[in-house]
């Protein structure tokens, strides 16, 4: 029943349930009453506990579920043991207890300041117990440390953890809970089936809106390489000048092209050098050079299925052949998703 397992906190559970008892032979009385007090400690919330719809376990301060409380806390006095005991690990360098503690407290910030939904933030109960900060005080790790060296000490622990994890890893609260959700997830293959056909749809549609942004980025890209090309304007061949390979140059109006590096001089003189023709290639007929761009595509945009807006072009109706946009985003007028029609609507009759 809940509440009914003399938990106050982390702290005084170890202490005061956990800690009188021995764990050094696994038959003794001692050893299997250890274990009632941690099979017994309240676990997750069931849905039959819910209210109006809405779980309970919403004070931060006083956990209903005892069993994560007490897993996040047993996290905070390892890192504690290990940081005393300069035992942390060092390859790569791990947090040390207080890296640790400003650590979950800046989470927890970053946690209440995400909105779950437009204009609508998460709240602290809504935290998952593993990445919550510690209900502790740093004065009560140190406590709790001292009690731990001692029971080390008579070879009763080895670390923080196996005050629960060499007993058992679960509660009644736990069993009972994975047992709902296993009633709760059963469906039948109609429920199933309606659930793929939902899902497929939302895919449908967030592919589509994907590929947009995907053909959106490569015309971006594109467009960016080809304002990066620009004409080429050739000038009067110099002598005493070095000239790459493909680049143009012209004397008295006609075009040569460098078909091999080199240093001009009046015997490599374009159309009257000795060996010119080792250097050059005439260019015939051309007396100007430009950068063509034809047949550039128009930038795709998101389509939404409301009629009036202005992307609206319609539904696509393949199996007849009519074309139109294959990408889509399908958002009705209220901001839900649908899916496209696979018939054109019927008009009225008059």
């Amino acid at each position: 029943m809940r509440n009914q397992d003399n938990y106050i906190n982390s702290k005084q559970y170890i202490i005061e349930q956990l800690f009188p008892y021995s764990n050094a032979d696994n038959q003794s009385e001692d050893f299997n009453t250890l274990k009632m007090k941690i099979w017994v400690i309240d676990g997750p919330v069931r849905l039959e506990e819910y209210v109006n719809g809405e779980t309970p376990d919403k004070d931060v301060e006083s956990p209903m579920n005892h069993w994560a409380t007490l897993q996040n806390d047993l996290v905070y006095l390892d890192r504690y043991i290990r940081t005393k005991d300069n035992t942390l690990i060092q390859d790569p360098p791990e947090a040390n207890f207080d890296e640790l503690w400003e650590q979950r407290i800046k989470g927890k910030e970053r946690f209440l300041n995400t909105e779950k939904e437009p204009g609508v933030f998460y709240q602290d109960w809504e935290q998952k117990y593993n990445q919550r900060p510690t209900l502790l005080s740093k004065d009560d790790y140190e406590e709790l440390y001292q009690s731990f060296k001692t029971k080390e000490t008579l070879g009763e622990w080895e670390t923080s953890f196996d005050i629960t994890k060499k007993i058992t890893d679960y509660v009644i609260d736990i069993e009972s809970k994975q047992a709902e959700d296993a009633i709760e997830s059963n469906q039948t293959p109609a429920e199933i089936k309606t659930k793929l056909d939902e899902n497929a749809d939302d895919n449908v549609n967030k592919n589509d809106y994907n590929y947009v942004v995907e053909m959106n980025k490569f015309y971006d890209e594109l467009w960016d390489i080809v304002q990066s090309v620009k004409p080429g304007e050739p000038e009067e061949w110099v002598l005493g000048q070095l000239y790459e390979l493909g680049s143009i140059s012209f004397v008295e109006l006609e075009h040569y092209k460098c078909i091999l590096e080199h240093t001009s001089t009046e015997d490599n003189e374009p159309g009257t050098g000795i060996d010119w023709e080792m250097h050059w290639e005439l260019m015939e007929g051309v007396e100007e050079i430009q950068l063509i761009l034809a047949n550039v595509p128009t930038k795709r945009v998101q389509i939404v299925l409301i009629e009036g807006h202005s992307s609206h072009k319609g539904p696509i109706i393949e199996s007849q052949g009519t074309g139109g946009y294959r990408f889509q985003y399908r958002m009705a007028s209220d901001g839900s998703t649908i899916s496209l029609p696979v018939t054109p609507p019927v008009p009225p009759a008059t």
